[in-house]
């Protein structure tokens, strides 16, 4: 691999990857809340790590388009959204593929999404906050200065050309190559820019039928309410990079003229449905544009350094006199393996920081662990602290309430012999995160039946106190 990686996916592409992944999806997901394109951030090139896509420039901004008056319907559109010059929407979603299962009496419910927007196309600004299950997920702040989230600011090729050197220390490029030069360039920041689905919403239905950008598609009823349903469609790119159309289908409410919900689909495949909670102008006082809070530095690698297979209580003893087990076996699969895991997580190079160095544990019912084998098995892995090698990274994978448990499953893939390509082994998966007693814990089982045995039968390993 280059030292400098090259420089962007395409969004449609990310959600054609990520649409068999629903840990990975929920973000992707959370940010399509309204459904629409952001620019990205370019990824940092790190060395034994491929950095997530992050986000690219959008090319045209809108200025202020629902100001002005048509006549009939598109005249009471643009007055169900109000005058002010900024547009304010808050979107809603399930994340796909988790549920918070309460132990004790079994009731499920799904891990819920939200997306808010505060958008100012003529003086180019742009605030979005993103939760995952009541926690902050991401946050951004765009500007013609520039843009910002909770990692600090974003490498956008704008800044890139203005501080070349800086760039190029950061691990950061626009050019495949990686050389960014030393002499610095001005380039006008892009503006941001809604979906054009919401754009062509608050410019009016009348010129996005006219100019091909929406098709209407019929009447329908979503959640008893009488809606007109507007298909928008975005081509595959040139360079081949997205293979698939994207679509998006936006139901209008005929009584209120206002969105009421998103659903985008990806080569026919529905990836992602968005609830619009509200949708509404303000005076540009109205908003504050503050730069988000700077988040503490996540670790980006995982490794263990070494193990150490052990009984029981030194276990306990290596996790500081605590540990949660599920008693000598589950459902008549015995604890066949308990070892202690030095871990080590990394925070890139261009954080600064050194590497942090801790402690798991590891127990095995059943197995051996392997979803290759014929035989079923139960993993518990925790730790005095949230670890990424064991799953619990970023307010997606994180424990919910005690008593309860983030559960999700995924069908196992295998490649195909010769090929690049995957299919389905028929095996399914399952995972389960919580948290009991100060410790974290990452369940994974061959069935949910014994996922779900296994948290409820956890308890403190009676040498442990």
């Amino acid at each position: 691999m280059s030292a400098f990686e090259q420089t962007v996916l395409g969004d449609r592409e990310v959600l054609e990857v990520l649409s068999n992944h629903p840990d990975l999806l929920a973000i992707a997901d959370a940010v399509a809340a309204t459904q629409r394109r952001r620019r990205r951030r370019l990824p940092l090139a790190r060395v034994g790590i491929v950095a997530a896509a992050v986000v690219t420039a959008a090319a045209v901004a809108l200025v202020a388009p629902w100001q002005g008056r048509g006549a009939g319907f598109v005249a009471r559109a643009l007055a169900a959204l109000g005058d002010g010059q900024v547009i304010h929407i808050v979107g809603a979603s399930e994340v796909p593929g988790q549920t918070i299962i309460d132990l004790s009496s079994g009731a499920e419910q799904p891990v819920q999404a939200g997306t808010e927007i505060w958008f100012d196309g003529s003086r180019g600004f742009e605030r979005t906050v993103t939760r995952i299950g009541g926690r902050i997920a991401d946050e951004e702040l765009q500007t013609p200065q520039g843009a910002w989230t909770q990692e600090g600011r974003v490498y956008t090729c704008a800044w890139i050309a203005a501080h070349p050197v800086e760039a190029t220390a950061a691990r950061v490029s626009c050019n495949p190559s990686g050389d960014n030069g030393t002499t610095p360039r001005n380039i006008p920041e892009p503006l941001p820019t809604l979906d054009p689905a919401l754009s062509g919403f608050v410019s009016g239905y009348r010129d996005a039928l006219a100019n091909g950008t929406a098709t209407r598609e019929g009447s329908g009823v979503v959640e008893g309410r009488a809606v007109e349903w507007l298909r928008f469609v975005e081509q595959p790119q040139a360079d081949g990079n997205s293979p698939e159309p994207v679509v998006e289908r936006v139901a209008v409410d005929t009584h209120t003229l206002k969105p009421v919900l998103v659903d985008m689909l990806v080569g026919g495949k529905k990836v992602g449905e968005t609830r619009i909670v509200s949708i509404e102008t303000l005076a540009p006082q109205a908003v504050a544009y503050s730069k988000p809070s700077q988040a503490s530095p996540a670790p980006v690698t995982a490794s263990v350094s070494s193990q150490q297979t052990v009984m029981p209580a030194g276990a306990a003893a290596a996790l500081g006199g605590t540990l949660v087990w599920a008693g000598a076996s589950i459902d008549g699969l015995p604890l066949n393996q308990t070892t202690v895991d030095q871990i080590v997580s990394g925070y890139g190079v261009s954080s600064g920081l050194p590497d942090a160095h801790s402690t798991g544990v590891e127990l095995v019912y059943g197995g051996p662990a392997d979803w290759n084998a014929a035989t079923e098995y139960v993993t518990v892995k925790e730790s005095t602290q949230p670890q990424m090698l064991y799953g619990l990274a970023g307010p997606q994978r994180q424990p919910p309430v005690a008593g309860s448990m983030l559960v999700s499953s995924s069908e196992v893939m295998t490649a195909v012999p010769g090929t690049t390509q995957a299919m389905p082994t028929g095996k399914t998966l399952w995972y389960g995160i919580l948290e009991q007693d100060g410790m974290y814990l990452s369940l994974e089982a061959t069935n949910e039946s014994l996922l779900l045995d296994s948290a409820r039968a956890l308890t403190d390993f009676q040498g442990s106190k």
